[in-house]
């Protein structure tokens, strides 16, 4: 078991650089990853506003990272045309020393990200991002998971309730981890000592028959 001192030392150093409990997570599951990323967005809603109530100190989602084809696209869509950039520019710049040409590459990078298309799970590879966004989307066979990693809870029972007014369907889980694998060892505790109760009954009638067998034979 881990000391007492060495445990409130992790809670300080993770607390310090703002790393998540490794305790209470929320799963959401979902049929592609597309809908995993939608709940994700869902979530953050959710948890910005346990946030600022301070229920929480803060938490990490996959959306975070990689936000939903639908989201990105109404990104773009938001972006405006070059040629109503290029008008603003032109009558905020009139009193300005700008160079008109100054702005070109904006002009293309902005056209550029307009009709790009979305990125996707796979697109997210070989850079620092990979790494965290495929520790919280997670593909299990035909389903997809979205894991919320939470910082610095301050009442999980009531979070727990909270969490399950925005979710009718049943596809959002709340995961207290220490309970889990409490539970865990507890049933395989359990089944360790009515295992071990069968074995001593069994080698007791093996015993026997053979002492048994022992006088049968004398």
């Amino acid at each position: 078991p881990v000391s007492a001192p060495a445990k409130a030392l992790d809670q300080s150093l993770r607390a310090e650089i703002g790393a998540p409990d490794l305790r209470y997570l929320i799963a959401a599951k979902a049929d592609s990853a597309e809908q995993a990323l939608q709940w994700s967005e869902k979530l953050a809603h959710f948890l910005s506003m346990e946030q600022q109530r301070g229920n929480i100190n803060g938490y990490e989602l996959p959306s975070q990272i990689l936000p939903s084809v639908a989201t990105q696209q109404a990104r773009q869509q938001a972006i405006p045309a070059p040629a109503v950039l290029q008008q603003a520019l032109q009558q905020a710049n009139q009193d300005l020393p700008f160079k008109r040409s100054a702005f070109a590459a904006f002009f293309s990078d902005t056209a550029q990200q307009k009709n790009s298309p979305a990125l996707r799970p796979a697109d997210v590879k070989n850079n620092a991002f990979s790494l965290k966004l495929h520790s919280l989307l997670i593909q299990q066979g035909d389903k997809w998971i979205a894991l919320g990693a939470l910082k610095g809870v301050k009442n999980p029972s009531q979070l727990a309730q909270d969490l399950q007014r925005i979710d009718s369907s049943g596809s959002v889980r709340w995961l207290d981890l220490k309970s889990e694998t409490q539970q865990w060892i507890n049933s395989f505790r359990q089944q360790s000592l009515w295992l071990t109760a069968l074995g001593l009954v069994l080698i007791t009638i093996v015993v026997w028959m053979g002492l048994q067998s022992w006088k049968i034979g004398v």
